[in-house]
């Protein structure tokens, strides 16, 4: 948002300088809570080092000088996106092994692109190569925009075996995105009883130390009253 409204001056030098201010302690706030209540501090250092980047190379002064060097620092920004992208690999790489759901993607865009080739060949309507991958693009997800539209008896026939095929392969794609967040879903719901299971048995063992410390309590003061007794000859 401050990127969009600086360019198009919206916002006063002064606005900037605290917007920059403030985001900056944000990220400075959130290492030094969590360093503080982390109980290896090291490793936490290690495992989360692009906070600790952002915090240090993008302090508000640096910006402000006019200078190449510094005004580079502001593209480090994007390592805020990076750091939020890069996690959710592991869940795509899922997902794209999931029922060959890689196969089937690869296969739509395949589609997609050859169709748009042939359709821009087929009628010359459609202008380009470029315009007819963004035509295939709207029918096969049918989306249907309107603004790329065939007029010629083969391009039109093309389009509706297009429409047919689409429909069935975006139907593939769909179907597999939600059965990967219902399994998702129904994992995590598993895993709640889990943690339940753990906090009880944790509780018993808790009480079972308990028990165990008070007998041998009781074990130490009978020994003890046995040897106060006096003993018979």
């Amino acid at each position: 948002m401050q990127w969009y409204l600086q360019s198009k001056q919206l916002l006063t030098p002064e606005f900037i300088i605290v917007a920059n201010w403030a985001i900056w302690s944000i990220f400075l706030v959130e290492v030094v809570v969590m360093t503080a209540l982390s109980t290896e501090k090291v490793n936490y250092f290690f495992r989360n080092w692009l906070n600790i980047l952002i915090v240090i190379l993008v302090f508000p002064p640096l910006w402000t000088t006019h200078t190449t060097y510094f005004a580079l620092l502001r593209y480090l920004r994007f390592l805020i996106l990076f750091r939020l992208i890069i996690p959710q690999f592991y869940n795509l790489h899922r997902l794209l092994l999931r029922n060959k759901f890689g196969i089937t993607l690869s296969t739509c865009l395949l589609v997609t692109i050859l169709g748009g080739i042939i359709e821009a060949y087929l009628d010359p309507s459609i202008g380009s190569i470029g315009n007819g991958i963004w035509w295939a693009w709207q029918t096969v997800t049918t989306v249907g925009y309107g603004n790329v539209v065939p007029h010629t008896i083969a391009g039109r026939v093309f389009g509706g075996l297009l429409m047919l095929l689409g429909v069935g392969l975006f139907s593939l794609v769909s179907a597999n995105l939600a059965a990967y967040f219902i399994e998702r879903g129904q994992a995590q719901k598993k895993r709640k009883p889990e943690r339940i299971i753990i906090k009880e048995l944790t509780e018993l063992n808790a009480r079972f130390a308990n028990l165990e410390t008070l007998f041998n309590q009781l074990v130490q003061k009978q020994n003890v009253q046995d040897d106060d007794e006096p003993k018979e000859d």
